[in-house]
């Protein structure tokens, strides 16, 4: 008998292999080459454009990873809780860390203020949270109502459009949870805020993470509320992700 040659099946192309795995609909998936074109224009003409000090201080320290986290951990552990102690803790295992990507005045001052942590939290952390204010004052403003609506009102004097965040996203409990549900909440009454950012790790606490379904119900629960009054007050929500890790999470 005999057999004809067959040709080996030709490995699969962009063209042809099927597309990966995803969990949102067809149509939001076709949205990302529009963002990245977008994006990338808005970066093209961002470069045109003067950098604020801030800003490069900023990007100087997120292009290094330990700068990232670094970051992250000071936004988190020493600006956002309410006692001195705690932060004062939190400021001296960050300045006992290799500070490289901070320009060498900056991290000479952040090691001295690690020391004086110990003996004096109360007064370091207040001057602490001080230079902060004063470092990234063109980044971040004060959430209090009324240095809010200033800030606000300055910002949005030419013209421009503005997306709110509340800074700072981990949540150690459902307490602080909904204490930031809440303080989100407020924002949707305000007349100066017409856009906001939201993270379902902010909202809905430390779940189980092998409990995916019921994390996913209790988000659409915590949420379904805020983004009704949402609505109803003409806001427009992003709901986006602090870690990739939230990626599933905040596509279902």
């Amino acid at each position: 008998m005999s057999h004809e040659p067959t040709a080996a099946p030709s490995a699969p192309t962009a063209e042809t292999a099927p597309p990966p795995h995803r969990t949102c609909p067809d149509e939001l998936w076709r949205l990302g080459p529009a963002a990245i074109e977008l994006a990338t224009t808005w970066q093209k003409r961002a470069g045109s454009e003067p950098v604020a000090p801030a800003a490069q201080l900023l990007s100087r320290i997120l292009q290094d990873p330990a700068g990232l986290d670094f970051t992250l951990r000071f936004v988190d552990d020493v600006i956002r809780p309410h006692d001195p102690h705690v932060a004062a803790s939190a400021l001296r295992k960050l300045a006992a860390r290799p500070l490289g990507f901070l320009p060498g005045p900056l991290a000479l001052a952040l090691k001295a203020v690690g020391v004086a942590a110990r003996p004096a939290p109360v007064p370091t952390i207040a001057a602490t949270r001080r230079a902060f204010r004063e470092t990234v004052g063109d980044l971040v403003v004060d959430a209090t109502p009324t240095s809010l609506t200033t800030a606000l009102r300055r910002l949005r004097a030419n013209g421009d459009h503005l997306n709110v965040n509340l800074l700072g996203e981990a949540v150690l409990g459902d307490t602080e949870a909904a204490r930031r549900l809440a303080a989100n909440e407020a924002l949707l009454d305000r007349t100066d805020v017409d856009y906001l950012s939201l993270k379902v790790s902010a909202v809905i606490g430390p779940h189980n993470p092998w409990d995916f379904e019921g994390a996913v119900s209790r988000a659409v629960e915590v949420l379904t509320p805020f983004f009704r009054k949402a609505k109803d007050t003409g806001t427009f929500v992003n709901l986006d992700m602090e870690a990739y890790h939230d990626l599933d999470l905040t596509l279902e």
